[in-house]
């Protein structure tokens, strides 16, 4: 099968990309393009191929899926006037993905098999360039769409960050997000930032006398009463074991001490007689604070800070705050 120069003209004009060329801007494109035919279940390329055309699905569909580990992801799927493959003109790089026909298909192929675009570039510099501009256009509205999207859709970018860095057993964000998003988060929050330690003193007795289930049920409980004093930005971590972390931007160290206190007495007052049976129980904590940048320079040295102020309250015999100054 083939397409005369005007067939292939008007499937060239329905694209994002050539629908601004003129008509012999699009007659150099179509006579360096070809028709080829696919029957249902061919793969169009594959992984590791090298990547130099880009594709106009006149008829049929076509499915472009990557493998992860044993599984194929789906990545999307090209209908009759789409185009795919724009950027592989001039990335020349393997290939990620596979395409495979899943009816049969015909397929506008450029350049044709032969050619490259360099080669495109070369005999036809001023259309090329044409077609690289617009390239450059249609990339650079995708990427600020993208942004927009992500801007409009901030509360569901945070629901999916927190499910990415999710403690399983508590629901607050794991330790993973203080060592891979909070670096980069830290200069975008504010003048300062403060950050708490907070360890209960008694956890392994309570633990021990009562069991594990019962320090599961004890850890969700001090979760929810740290969350209680929190404020909408403020993030609440699970360090590690019975240890909590919570982030305060924008946040000084005297009002973090404020905070830092009304999360002591919450947890102290918290009733735990049903997850223990005695009315005898509280949880005390020690709680260490430190301050950025007044106190550290990076996210690391301002982790270490207020863990060391932690570990002092504990050692001065638990039950206190401990702030740098």
């Amino acid at each position: 099968m083939d397409l005369s120069l005007d067939e292939k003209i008007q499937l060239l004009q329905k694209t994002e990309l050539f629908s601004q060329l003129s008509r012999e801007e699009l007659a150099v494109v179509a006579r360096n393009s070809q028709i080829v035919q696919y029957q249902k279940g061919t793969a169009v390329f594959g992984e590791d191929d090298s990547s130099r055309e880009l594709y106009i699905v006149k008829e049929g569909e076509v499915l472009i899926t990557r493998r992860l580990e044993d599984d194929d992801i789906y990545i999307a799927q090209y209908v009759s006037g789409d185009c795919f493959g724009e950027l592989d003109l001039i990335e020349d790089l393997p290939r990620k993905e596979t395409a495979v026909t899943i009816k049969d298909t015909v397929l506008l192929v450029f350049p044709k098999r032969g050619l490259t675009f360099s080669d495109v570039l070369e005999e036809y510099p001023e259309v090329s360039a044409r077609l690289l501009y617009r390239l450059i256009t249609i990339v650079s509205n995708r990427v600020r769409r993208t942004h927009q999207l992500i801007k409009e859709r901030s509360p569901w970018i945070e629901h999916l960050r927190k499910q990415m860095f999710k403690d399983k057993l508590t629901g607050l964000y794991s330790r993973d997000f203080l060592q891979d998003d909070f670096p980069s988060l830290l200069t975008e929050y504010g003048d300062h930032t403060s950050l708490l330690l907070i360890k209960p003193d008694n956890f392994k007795e309570l633990n021990d006398a009562f069991g594990h289930e019962a320090g599961d049920k004890i850890l969700i409980l001090i979760s929810i009463f740290i969350q209680s004093i929190l404020r909408a930005y403020d993030i609440a971590i699970r360090y590690h074991g019975d240890e909590f972390a919570v982030v305060l931007p924008g946040t000084d160290s005297r009002t973090a001490v404020a905070m830092a206190r009304e999360i002591g007495e919450a947890i102290y007052e918290m009733n735990i007689g049903e997850i223990t049976d005695s009315e005898d129980n509280s949880v005390f904590v020690s709680i260490g604070i430190a301050t950025f940048p007044d106190h550290a320079v990076n996210s690391d040295e301002l982790i270490d800070a207020a863990y060391g102020r932690m570990m002092r309250a504990r050692e001065r015999g638990g039950n206190r705050i401990v702030v740098m100054r």
